[in-house]
């Protein structure tokens, strides 16, 4: 069925866009038309509008692509993806509306009418996980798809062992995803880390000189390094040579930086927000703090502080728990979908 489907979704940075190019590596040929990039409204306006001809040229050419798989979360992106679900419909193909982003639940609630009706049009809704879909069922969705976000292997690149812990961050720099958070409980008391370890934050966003400034104000920057935007090897080699991963977001679906982490076998230390508690189990693969509890993640980071042998079993367990999201079973996973869809 792989040969008979288009994808349709974001071509920024982000985890929708990491689910998708994961797709890539699963399907051949793989066909995919951009819906979304980054910039000011004029330029998502040009794009979207872009990539709604470029489906509609696509499917007039290729009369054999039955499904169209339209990757969206809330609000804007809900409102965008559904006119090319409209188009689609229309030109005769099934289709599928897989919904990511934690806060689809808010969005919802500010047009439940409007937005089942929307998501009732289409031929099936995949979300990420069995919370999701009891949320889907309560609303009126009769039969929602899991599927789960896949991670590929790890790709160990050989790094130096310096003798300190490496907490690495990766995600959009806010306030959503507690990097703010992070930092203050560094800055607080930078006694505890120095010498100690190192933290590397991954991520671009508006928040990002405000970050550095308290960075500065506070006079950590021997420890706490911004790593910027990091893809590819690059992110292969910080994530070799990362002992901790942390992420303490107050919102969240299914997060791809968690489960990448623990396709590298480390410890996480995250918030049960949207899926997480899905991948991350209290005291077995890592530590769940309430979102905003500073003195919580504190004490989480020190726990893991030099302690080799709980990075070790905590991570082990990361790694075992990491099977259904591998890439070769949710393939099988979508195989299932499409034949249900176009048997």
């Amino acid at each position: 069925m792989e040969h008979n489907v288009l994808f349709i979704g974001p071509g920024c940075k982000g985890g929708m866009t990491a689910v998708i190019s994961s797709y890539a590596n699963m399907f051949a040929p793989f066909r995919r038309i951009i819906s979304f990039r980054g910039g000011n409204k004029l330029n998502k306006a040009v794009t979207a509008a872009a990539g709604l001809m470029g489906m509609i040229i696509t499917l007039a050419f290729h009369p054999s692509i039955k499904i169209v798989h339209i990757h969206t979360a809330s609000n804007n992106s809900f409102r965008r993806k559904m006119k090319f679900a409209s188009v689609a419909k229309k030109m005769g193909r099934k289709v599928v509306m897989h919904v990511h982003g934690g806060g689809f639940k808010d969005f919802y609630n500010t047009d439940p009418d409007g937005i089942r009706e929307s998501l009732r049009s289409c031929d099936a809704v995949v979300c990420l996980s069995e919370k999701w879909a009891d949320f889907f069922r309560s609303i009126g969705i009769e039969n929602p798809y899991i599927v789960r976000n896949p991670v590929s292997p790890a790709h160990h690149i050989s790094s130096p062992d310096d003798g300190k812990t490496h907490y690495t961050f990766l995600g959009l720099i806010d306030d959503a995803k507690g990097v703010f958070d992070l930092v203050e409980c560094i800055a607080g008391q930078p006694e505890l880390w120095r010498g100690k370890a190192v933290f590397h934050l991954g991520g671009e966003g508006p928040e990002m000189p405000r970050l550095k400034h308290i960075i500065a104000e506070a006079g950590i920057g021997d420890i706490v390094i911004c790593e910027g935007w990091i893809d590819g090897r690059a992110k292969q080699k910080l994530m070799s040579k990362t002992n901790v991963f942390v992420l303490p977001s107050y919102v969240e679906g299914l997060p791809v930086s968690i489960l990448e982490a623990m396709s590298y076998a480390l410890p996480v230390i995250a918030t049960p927000v949207g899926d997480v508690e899905s991948l991350v189990r209290n005291g077995e693969n890592g530590y769940l703090v309430t979102p905003g509890d500073r003195e919580g993640l504190r004490d989480s980071l020190l726990k893991l502080l030099d302690n080799a042998a709980e990075q070790k079993r905590m991570g082990n367990e990361s790694l075992r728990k990491i099977g259904p999201y591998m890439l070769p079973n949710v393939k099988k996973q979508l195989d299932k979908l499409y034949a249900t869809l176009c048997p």
